[in-house]
């Protein structure tokens, strides 16, 4: 009903049309590379957008003949895309303008978009995009400061808030099925299809992603080729992880990932005896079974000694007490070793019983809870939990 200034972040060539289709009275800032391009020049002149090359100060006159003819300015603050997705330094250009024309600020948040198109690429993937938009600010309204340069930081923080709180709403496991995908691809053809089945099965380790905290220390004891890692890396940047595993060749696979960040780590080692640091939550996926009963023992007293106050173990295993469904656990095991050779034993398998798991546990102080999800196997998540004191 008021124009204003739109202000909404910025990381993918889809952020220019979910702008346009807010409102039919909305214009573009661009610049002079879209201004005189053989490909959007024409559109963007048509639709009456300014291209600013002085800034937004050395824009005033023409911007506010604009905002009289009832039009709104949308302004992406950050000034250029961001390549993970991740909301950067907002400029104070469109602040100034509000403050200049005693206009509203309206905020509007874009989700998904990054994943979609991602910057610097031309192919679309299948993502869920989501707009939110928050309340207008008024020009009078001093909550977030009172000169806009005050307000720029003050608003970018509210912005950014509201963008975390958006993005835990919508995202889902799946939603980063394509950066696995590209994270693995051209390290052969039979890892690509493993890949791909391996994550359909554990359904994108959703599971695994409500287990763990957003914010945590994480260590995944005998990580393989690390697309748990991984994947946890991708939902929440807060989370320091560190991937552990004998094959040495898994681990220069999962090193040399494109998109591993500073704050996820591969190491290799023997799970059967190396040391442990202390971590948030320690991740024991599929692993157990490939030990001798008292390296089993050994490792999960390591484990407890190592787990902070309050912190998790996630043990995920066949239980070899729910007999009739542990027979098709032991074949799939039995075909990954000796027919596949994804993976490597090096003695017999020896399951454990959940039974057992739990008196050892409880034995040792800690609390158990498990989550049967299977129906045709008899792999069991045992979430053991550290008492804080």
């Amino acid at each position: 009903q008021r124009p204003g200034i739109v202000i909404a972040n910025h990381s993918s060539f889809l952020d220019i049309l979910i702008t346009t289709m807010l409102h039919p009275r909305v214009i573009l800032l661009t610049n002079k590379w879209v201004w005189n391009s053989p490909v959007f020049g024409g559109v963007v002149r048509l639709a009456g957008y300014y291209p600013v090359e002085a800034g937004a100060e050395g824009s005033i006159d023409q911007l506010k003949n604009r905002i009289d003819e009832g039009y709104s300015v949308v302004v992406f603050p950050e000034g250029t895309r961001s390549k993970d997705g991740t909301i950067g330094r907002f400029h104070k250009g469109a602040f100034f303008m509000a403050e200049k024309f005693q206009v509203p600020i309206y905020p509007v948040l874009i989700s998904g978009a990054s994943r979609a198109i991602p910057k610097s690429t031309w192919y679309v993937n299948e993502a869920t995009v989501a707009v939110s938009m928050l309340p207008g600010i008024e020009s009078t309204d001093h909550h977030f400061g009172s000169a806009y340069q005050e307000k720029t930081k003050g608003i970018a923080r509210h912005f950014k808030e509201a963008h975390a709180q958006l993005e835990k709403e919508v995202l889902s496991p799946k939603e980063f099925r394509h950066s696995l995908y590209n994270n693995y691809r051209y390290k052969g053809p039979v890892l690509e299809w493993y890949l791909r089945i391996k994550l359909h099965m554990e359904n994108y380790y959703q599971i695994f992603d409500a287990l763990v905290p957003k914010k945590a220390t994480v260590l995944d004891v005998g990580c393989g080729y690390g697309f748990l890692c991984y994947q946890l890396q991708f939902l929440s940047a807060e989370r320091t992880i560190t991937g552990i595993d004998h094959d040495e060749e898994k681990i220069a696979v999962a090193q040399h990932g494109y998109l591993r960040s500073d704050k996820l780590q591969f190491n290799t080692g023997n799970v059967a005896e190396c040391s442990i640091a202390p971590h948030d939550v320690i991740i024991i996926a599929d692993v157990l079974h490939y030990l001798l009963p008292q390296q089993q023992e050994a490792l999960l007293v390591r484990c407890f000694e190592a787990v902070l106050p309050g912190g998790k173990i996630i043990i995920r295993d066949g239980d070899a007490d729910l007999a009739q469904r542990h027979k098709a656990t032991r074949f799939t095991e039995l075909l990954s070793v000796s027919l596949l050779g994804f993976n490597r034993a090096e003695n017999s398998l020896n399951f454990i019983s959940g039974s057992w798991l739990k008196l050892f546990c409880l034995q040792h102080g800690f609390a158990v809870e498990t989550i049967d999800q299977q129906k045709a196997t008899s792999n069991v998540i045992f979430v053991i939990t550290k008492p804080t004191i």
